[in-house]
Protein backbone atom coordinates (compact mmCIF):
# COMPACT_ATOMS: atom_id res chain seq x y z
CA UNK A 1 0.00 0.00 0.00
CA UNK A 2 1.48 3.66 -1.27
CA UNK A 3 1.95 5.77 1.93
CA UNK A 4 -0.66 8.22 0.98
CA UNK A 5 -3.34 5.65 0.63
CA UNK A 6 -2.59 4.47 3.92
CA UNK A 7 -2.82 8.29 4.97
CA UNK A 8 -6.36 8.15 3.40
CA UNK A 9 -7.45 5.21 5.14
CA UNK A 10 -5.96 5.89 8.52
CA UNK A 11 -7.69 9.52 7.86
CA UNK A 12 -10.89 7.95 7.53
CA UNK A 13 -10.86 5.64 10.61
CA UNK A 14 -10.28 8.80 12.67
CA UNK A 15 -13.02 10.55 10.84
CA UNK A 16 -15.51 7.95 11.53
CA UNK A 17 -14.92 7.41 14.89
CA UNK A 18 -13.79 10.29 16.71
CA UNK A 19 -17.07 11.50 17.64
CA UNK A 20 -18.47 7.82 18.41
CA UNK A 21 -14.94 7.53 20.53
CA UNK A 22 -15.68 11.10 22.53
CA UNK A 23 -19.27 10.01 23.05
CA UNK A 24 -18.20 6.88 24.47
CA UNK A 25 -15.41 8.36 27.11
CA UNK A 26 -18.19 10.90 28.05
CA UNK A 27 -21.15 8.56 28.44
CA UNK A 28 -18.43 6.70 30.87
CA UNK A 29 -16.27 9.28 33.12
CA UNK A 30 -18.92 11.98 32.28
CA UNK A 31 -16.32 14.99 32.67
CA UNK A 32 -15.97 16.56 29.05
CA UNK A 33 -11.67 17.58 29.25
CA UNK A 34 -10.93 14.33 30.09
CA UNK A 35 -13.09 12.85 27.45
CA UNK A 36 -11.64 14.89 24.57
CA UNK A 37 -8.39 13.48 26.31
CA UNK A 38 -9.04 9.99 26.60
CA UNK A 39 -10.30 10.45 22.53
CA UNK A 40 -7.10 11.91 21.64
CA UNK A 41 -5.06 9.47 23.60
CA UNK A 42 -6.47 6.48 21.88
CA UNK A 43 -7.23 8.51 18.09
CA UNK A 44 -3.32 8.77 18.89
CA UNK A 45 -2.48 5.01 19.41
CA UNK A 46 -4.92 4.24 16.56
CA UNK A 47 -2.24 6.80 14.42
CA UNK A 48 0.99 4.89 15.63
CA UNK A 49 -0.40 1.68 14.81
CA UNK A 50 -1.81 2.42 11.52
CA UNK A 51 0.16 -0.10 9.43
CA UNK A 52 -1.23 -3.13 11.33
CA UNK A 53 -4.93 -2.10 11.37
CA UNK A 54 -4.60 -3.98 7.87
CA UNK A 55 -4.76 -7.28 9.93
CA UNK A 56 -7.66 -6.41 12.27
CA UNK A 57 -10.42 -8.19 11.18
CA UNK A 58 -12.88 -5.76 13.00
CA UNK A 59 -11.56 -2.73 13.75
CA UNK A 60 -14.39 -1.22 15.80
CA UNK A 61 -14.14 -3.65 18.30
CA UNK A 62 -10.49 -2.95 18.35
CA UNK A 63 -11.04 0.69 18.78
CA UNK A 64 -13.90 0.21 21.46
CA UNK A 65 -12.13 -2.23 23.53
CA UNK A 66 -8.86 0.03 23.55
CA UNK A 67 -11.64 2.97 24.64
CA UNK A 68 -12.41 0.76 27.18
CA UNK A 69 -9.42 -0.34 28.54
CA UNK A 70 -8.67 3.78 28.46
CA UNK A 71 -11.88 3.97 30.85
CA UNK A 72 -10.57 1.34 32.91
CA UNK A 73 -7.45 2.45 33.26
CA UNK A 74 -8.45 6.22 33.94
CA UNK A 75 -10.90 4.92 36.79
CA UNK A 76 -8.06 2.86 38.42
CA UNK A 77 -5.87 6.00 38.24
CA UNK A 78 -8.72 8.36 39.69
CA UNK A 79 -9.07 5.73 42.76
CA UNK A 80 -5.40 5.37 43.50
CA UNK A 81 -5.18 8.71 43.56
CA UNK A 82 -8.05 9.18 45.75
CA UNK A 83 -6.89 6.50 48.15
CA UNK A 84 -3.27 8.14 48.35
CA UNK A 85 -5.33 11.78 49.57
CA UNK A 86 -7.01 10.01 51.92
CA UNK A 87 -3.92 8.20 53.49
CA UNK A 88 -2.40 11.84 53.27
CA UNK A 89 -5.16 13.47 55.34
CA UNK A 90 -5.54 10.84 57.69
CA UNK A 91 -1.43 11.10 58.36
CA UNK A 92 -2.39 15.03 58.85
CA UNK A 93 -4.78 15.00 61.02
CA UNK A 94 -2.66 12.87 63.22
CA UNK A 95 0.37 14.86 62.81
CA UNK A 96 -0.94 18.56 62.22
CA UNK A 97 -4.69 18.98 62.85
CA UNK A 98 -5.24 22.78 61.81
CA UNK A 99 -2.70 22.41 58.84
CA UNK A 100 -5.26 20.15 57.25
CA UNK A 101 -8.59 22.73 57.37
CA UNK A 102 -5.67 25.44 55.92
CA UNK A 103 -4.62 22.70 53.26
CA UNK A 104 -8.01 21.54 52.29
CA UNK A 105 -9.41 25.23 52.06
CA UNK A 106 -6.55 25.77 49.56
CA UNK A 107 -6.90 23.29 47.70
CA UNK A 108 -10.77 23.86 47.04
CA UNK A 109 -10.63 27.54 46.33
CA UNK A 110 -7.99 26.81 44.00
CA UNK A 111 -9.69 24.28 42.38
CA UNK A 112 -12.99 26.41 42.42
CA UNK A 113 -11.00 29.20 40.91
CA UNK A 114 -9.85 27.20 37.61
CA UNK A 115 -13.60 25.88 37.61
CA UNK A 116 -15.33 29.10 37.54
CA UNK A 117 -12.98 30.41 34.92
CA UNK A 118 -14.34 27.27 32.49
CA UNK A 119 -17.87 28.53 32.93
CA UNK A 120 -19.44 30.81 30.28
CA UNK A 121 -18.92 34.33 31.13
CA UNK A 122 -22.66 35.19 31.97
CA UNK A 123 -22.67 31.55 34.18
CA UNK A 124 -19.61 32.88 35.81
CA UNK A 125 -20.93 36.39 36.28
CA UNK A 126 -24.30 35.40 37.70
CA UNK A 127 -22.68 32.90 39.95
CA UNK A 128 -19.87 35.77 41.62
CA UNK A 129 -22.90 38.02 41.80
CA UNK A 130 -24.81 35.78 44.22
CA UNK A 131 -22.26 34.01 46.22
CA UNK A 132 -19.10 36.79 46.01
CA UNK A 133 -21.80 39.64 46.32
CA UNK A 134 -24.10 38.16 47.85
CA UNK A 135 -26.94 39.33 46.29
CA UNK A 136 -29.99 37.99 45.59
CA UNK A 137 -31.62 36.48 42.50
CA UNK A 138 -33.92 39.62 42.13
CA UNK A 139 -31.14 42.34 42.44
CA UNK A 140 -28.75 40.17 39.92
CA UNK A 141 -31.92 40.16 37.79
CA UNK A 142 -32.07 43.71 37.65
CA UNK A 143 -28.25 44.85 37.51
CA UNK A 144 -28.08 41.95 34.55
CA UNK A 145 -31.14 42.68 32.75
CA UNK A 146 -32.37 39.34 32.81
CA UNK A 147 -34.90 37.67 34.48
CA UNK A 148 -35.33 35.87 37.51
CA UNK A 149 -35.24 32.35 36.34
CA UNK A 150 -32.64 33.36 33.76
CA UNK A 151 -30.70 34.13 37.02
CA UNK A 152 -32.10 30.21 38.82
CA UNK A 153 -30.96 28.67 35.38
CA UNK A 154 -27.45 29.98 35.37
CA UNK A 155 -26.83 29.48 38.82
CA UNK A 156 -27.71 25.61 38.58
CA UNK A 157 -25.88 25.11 35.94
CA UNK A 158 -22.82 26.54 37.80
CA UNK A 159 -23.36 24.42 40.12
CA UNK A 160 -24.03 21.83 38.70
CA UNK A 161 -20.83 21.78 36.42
CA UNK A 162 -19.28 22.68 39.78
CA UNK A 163 -19.81 19.50 41.56
CA UNK A 164 -19.14 17.15 38.44
CA UNK A 165 -15.66 18.96 37.71
CA UNK A 166 -14.44 19.05 41.31
CA UNK A 167 -16.22 15.50 42.09
CA UNK A 168 -17.11 16.17 45.48
CA UNK A 169 -20.08 15.49 47.37
CA UNK A 170 -22.34 18.48 47.36
CA UNK A 171 -22.20 18.66 51.14
CA UNK A 172 -18.42 19.81 51.41
CA UNK A 173 -18.66 21.55 47.82
CA UNK A 174 -21.68 23.83 49.31
CA UNK A 175 -19.40 24.04 52.26
CA UNK A 176 -16.48 25.44 50.84
CA UNK A 177 -18.21 27.54 48.36
CA UNK A 178 -20.09 29.38 51.24
CA UNK A 179 -16.38 29.66 53.72
CA UNK A 180 -14.90 31.00 50.16
CA UNK A 181 -17.20 33.63 49.60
Amino acid sequence: MKYSEELDQIDDILKIYEKRIYAFFLKNIKIPVVAEDLTQDVLIKLWIRRKTLDNIDNVETFIFTMAKHHVIDHLRKARTNQNYKEALVRQIKVEHPRALDNIIYKEYTTMLEEVLDELPPRQKEVFKLSRQNGLSHDEIATQLNISNKTVRNHLFEALQYIRARINTDSITLIGMILLWY
